[in-house]
């Protein structure tokens, strides 16, 4: 008998859904689930009824069962109906890029020319990546990706150069997502408003923009207009040096939101009601009780009122997302049709990339997780001579401010680490001045580990302001070599035979680029810099073949540097150090991890397996120098060398992310992480919270002698599998992968 749902009506006048889950068990039947369907007409029902029953035919061969991303993103099924089936099941990450894959694919070959390059720019928040890309297409009217001060890419940018009509594919973050983040900002603005309730205008900046300055919600709400006290640059705003051609002479695409004062209200009053029910229950006596009411009493605000208040400002947000896509309900991804015309293009993407003042309150850029477009753009003549074919992609600065950097929140993002091993070139973009300092350098180790020197280049922005006055454009260019040199040997972690190289080759490596805040590049030097890097975009499609030479190593030799490492990292994430981080901190990263919205907790940069891997990855690609042999026979060419550890290295790289993602996140996000979030409450929630995730990640990151060592095997299986894989024994040789100490 097929399985099927059961559809009957609730004492509230409206229908329920009942079905045994055939993923999801109880014992040995499928669980019991009970839903509303939110509907109070059976015809409607029935509907419902009918989509949940298409689930559960599928669920009989899970190969043909869609991932919840998917589900999501075709609109097939109806919202309740998705979240009654998917909920019980273990939660992931929506995959935004497959998503944009999926309605837009990426160029891989082009039948004119060939290998089309990808292109990808990394960088500190600030550094110029988005000005540089703007002179790349000229779309510096159109302020295209968008720039301004401090943090303004905040989507993965994909950009498709070519031949054809200009159109977008764009990603928009899940409703569930964003409804944590306004939860997050709502605990933000009660801290202010306990310390600063008068400042009624910070409360609603509070409010509205994230302490990353990711998500800026005035944007799409509109500014708080009570008075001007507030400015543009309570919101880190930055005006363009040159008005945008496109966006001049424009009106406001809607009114601010009506509902902000009530908003503030509400905030006033909850953390009045939380202060007061703290201080009846501890009864403080003394300063130091005073001094746990104020590390405390957040925990006392009541849950169903943020909740209330998040649903409040998540409803006026999906009001005017749909509004502005056309759409019923959240959409997860939205494409714009092509078109010929680019500044018809640009009007109509404009909603979901702009930044401009002028219409705050009708920008949908917060809800934005990626954004994918193609079209003509094309570089000045002078920088290339034809109509080139490429894919750039541009995404969010790295920055680790946010209350300081720590042992563990200096870890490159999970996402952008992804994106390196399908980039034929690496664009590392980082300030003239000071040169290679902040998280210029963890970016460029991360990159060399990994295996990706010779996809690399460096481009110094802001060269302009290298104070010499004494030297000239040769002697300055020096000078920021030095800055590069420098940071270059205080790393440690750096292989010696790639420092080496790394040194010898970095002035060819580097590009010196000046004033790209004008709105055309005219400066002789900036433009011959800027055709240099337009040369190295079509030849990076050019790979050398891997020698056939194969490295041999000592399983146990590695085994040593994963013991060391995965005792470091037990110890950085020790209960005790966790404990030191503010209690909410560890329970929006329970939060995050367990719901699946992400790997780790964006806000403070903490992503545990990805922090494991990374400290893996970098004491493996030392040991990968030291082969105790070579098949047939040791390379003479130093670059051949270079070129058969690097692919090694890559391929450890993306295989170590993967398993430690799995093993220390995905398989154990409903099992450990989420009860971390909710079965833990109450007095005493920071060291107990810290103490569960610490145990979560010393079961999961196991030592050698634990487990019977099935951690350190299976990181060792990655390396001998990339081995076998990049490397082939050498003519008429069968030989070993690796040598084994007796």
């Amino acid at each position: 008998m097929p399985n099927t749902a059961h559809i009957y009506k609730s004492k509230s006048g409206n229908w329920n859904i009942s079905f045994h889950h055939p993923i999801c068990r109880d014992g040995s039947i499928g669980k019991k689930i009970h839903r509303s369907l939110k509907v109070s007409e059976e015809p409607d029902a029935q509907a419902l009824r009918l989509q949940m029953d298409e689930l559960l035919a599928l669920a009989d061969n899970p190969s043909l069962l869609p991932t919840r991303s998917y589900a999501i993103a075709d609109q097939k099924y109806a919202a309740v109906v998705i979240d009654a089936f998917f909920d019980c099941m273990t939660p992931e990450p929506i995959d935004y890029l497959a998503l944009r894959e999926r309605a837009m694919p990426l160029p891989v070959k082009n039948k004119r020319k060939g290998k089309v390059p990808h292109i990808l720019l990394v960088g500190p928040t600030g550094s110029g990546k988005s000005r540089f890309t703007q002179h790349l297409l000229q779309t510096t009217s159109e302020n295209f990706p968008m720039r301004g001060a401090g943090r303004t890419t905040v989507a993965d940018t994909e950009i498709i150069v070519d031949d054809v009509d200009f159109a977008a594919a764009f990603t928009l973050y899940a409703k569930n997502e964003i409804r944590e983040v306004i939860k997050e900002n709502i605990l933000e603005a009660c801290a202010f408003a306990h310390r600063e309730q008068g400042d009624r205008e910070k409360i609603a900046s509070k409010l509205l923009v994230d302490s990353d300055k990711r998500f800026r919600f005035n944007f799409t709400l509109g500014k708080w207009t009570s008075n001007d006290k507030i400015t543009d640059a309570d919101f880190e705003f930055e005006a363009e040096d040159d008005e945008s051609d496109l966006d001049a002479g424009a009106e406001l695409v809607a009114e601010p939101w009506t509902k902000f004062e009530s908003c503030v209200d509400q905030i006033v009053s909850m953390t009045e009601v939380a202060v007061d029910k703290a201080r009846r229950e501890l009864q403080p006596t003394s300063e130091k009780d005073e001094l746990v009411i104020d590390e405390y009493w957040v925990q006392y605000i009541d849950q169903d009122q943020i909740s209330s208040l998040a649903e409040e400002i998540l409803e006026e947000l999906e009001r005017r997302l749909c509004e502005a896509t056309g759409v019923s309900s959240w959409p997860v991804i939205h494409r714009i049709k092509d078109t010929t015309d680019k500044a018809d293009f640009f009007r109509r993407l404009r909603p979901f990339y702009q930044n401009d003042r002028k219409f705050f309150g009708g920008l949908l850029t917060p809800l934005v997780q990626g954004i994918r477009v193609q079209g003509r753009f094309a570089p000045p003549g002078w920088a290339s001579e034809n109509m080139p074919t490429w894919v750039l992609l541009d995404g969010q600065g790295v920055g680790h401010d946010q209350g300081g950097a720590t042992k563990i929140n200096r870890t490159v993002p999970p996402e952008l680490v992804r994106k390196f091993s399908g980039a034929d070139y690496i664009c590392l973009v980082d300030r003239a001045v000071p040169a290679m300092t902040g998280d210029a350098p963890i970016l460029l180790e991360n990159l060399i580990v990994r295996g990706y020197q010779d996809r690399l280049a460096i481009i110094f922005t802001h060269f302009e302001n290298v104070e010499a006055p004494d030297l000239d454009w040769s002697g300055r260019k020096a000078k920021v070599l030095e800055g590069l040199s420098n940071a270059i040997q205080s790393i440690g972690s750096l292989p010696k035979a790639q420092r080496v190289q790394l040194e010898r080759t970095g002035e060819a490596k580097a590009f010196f680029l000046s004033r790209l805040n004008q709105r055309d590049i005219k400066l002789k030097s900036t433009q011959s810099e800027m055709h240099r890097i337009c040369d190295a975009f079509k030849r990076s499609v050019f790979e050398a073949d891997i020698p056939k030479f194969r490295p041999l190593y000592n399983e146990y030799q590695i085994a040593n540097v994963l013991s060391r490492e995965v005792a470091a990292f037990r110890s950085d994430w020790s209960s005790a150090e966790l404990a030191s981080y503010q209690w909410k901190i560890m329970q929006a990263l329970t939060n995050w991890i367990g719901h699946g919205y992400s790997d780790g907790y964006p806000r403070r940069n903490l992503y545990p397996a990805q922090d494991l891997s990374q400290r893996i990855v970098s004491a493996i690609s030392t040991e990968l120098e030291s082969p105790i042999d070579w098949d047939p026979y040791q390379p003479e060419n130093e670059s051949e060398q270079s070129r058969i550890l690097n692919a090694i290295r890559s391929k450890v790289g993306d295989g170590v992310d993967a398993y430690c993602r799995d093993v220390v996140v995905r398989d154990p996000r409903k099992a450990l992480w989420l009860p971390a979030y909710e079965d833990i409450s109450g007095a005493g929630t920071q060291k107990r919270r810290a103490r569960a995730v610490a145990r979560i990640l010393e079961d999961r990151a196991q030592l050698p002698d634990e487990g019977l060592g099935t951690f350190t095997k299976d990181i060792w299986s990655i390396v001998e599998r990339a081995v076998n894989e990049i490397c082939s024994a050498g003519e008429g040789q069968v030989s070993p992968s690796v040598a084994k100490a007796v």
